[in-house]
């Protein structure tokens, strides 16, 4: 709550605390954001996705100003999958909080969709074709 209110604070928008949102293309897809922002006529236009990560890392992502997604860790496949459920966002805020970073606890990288289109593509045909597997599967097992 103390990372979400700030960034609320900070950029001077009303976000507002949601919990599991499901795709209306397909109900085994959905995504968990830390906060969404809503446009005047209550479609979610924004999102919002928090990290606190290590005081090497939040210094890292200050840095290199971009979503973390090295092999350690790669918070990209979170931010498109938020993308991929929820057609009316347009922009993704990825926030990585550190207070003990006193100079800059929190750092913020904006993603537009325009910018991720080829990956919300793969990705989308990516689980689309790991949900047919899935079901092939269970429908094996069916009696």
């Amino acid at each position: 709550d103390e990372a979400r209110d700030g960034f609320g604070g900070l950029t001077k928008m009303n976000v507002e605390r949601v919990g599991y949102i499901q795709s209306d293309d397909n109900e085994h897809i959905g995504y968990s954001p830390d906060g969404v922002i809503y446009d005047g006529n209550r479609n979610i236009i924004e999102g919002v996705e928090i990290k606190c990560p290590s005081s090497s890392r939040h210094i890292k992502c200050i840095v290199e100003d971009e979503v973390p997604s090295d092999a350690q860790t790669n918070y990209m496949p979170q931010i498109v999958q938020a993308f991929i459920v929820v057609p009316t966002m347009k922009k993704m805020h990825f926030v990585s909080y550190d207070p003990r970073v006193t100079v800059k606890p929190m750092h913020i990288v904006e993603v537009e969709r325009k910018d991720v289109e080829e990956d919300i593509a793969w990705y989308r045909s990516h689980q689309n074709e790991i949900l047919t597997e899935v079901d092939e599967i269970i429908s094996t097992l069916a009696f």
